[in-house]
This record gives C-alpha cells, sequence and structure tokens, in this order.
C-alpha cells in the first residue's frame, strides 16, 4: 500500500499535536489546581483579616 507524501505528512501533524497535547494537559491541570489553591487562600486571609479587624474596633 502506497501512501500519499501529503497524506503522511498530515498523519505526522497529528500525530505531533496529539503527543504534545498529551504532554502538555497534565501541566494544565496542575496549574488549575495551583491557581484555584491560591484563589481559596486569598479569599480565606482577606477573611481573617476582615475578622481581626472588627474584633480590634469592637
Amino acid at each position: 500500500m502506497v501512501i500519499n507524501s501529503r497524506v503522511a505528512m498530515g498523519m505526522q501533524r497529528l500525530f505531533i499535536i496529539a503527543v504534545l497535547i498529551g504532554i502538555l494537559l497534565p501541566a494544565l491541570v496542575g496549574a488549575k489546581q495551583t491557581v484555584t489553591f491560591l484563589i481559596c487562600s486569598t479569599h480565606m486571609r482577606q477573611i481573617a483579616t476582615g475578622w481581626q479587624l472588627y474584633a480590634d474596633t469592637n
């Protein structure tokens, strides 16, 4: 079976893209988890600061 060179190049490009997605996807998931943690910790710090300011004035 002879494969046209254009088809072969297209298949190689698809394979490379699939491999890159497979490598990058776990890193993106980890980055999303880190951002979620940072947002949550920032909110908790703001709540603690508000409670401390309230306690200091009352």
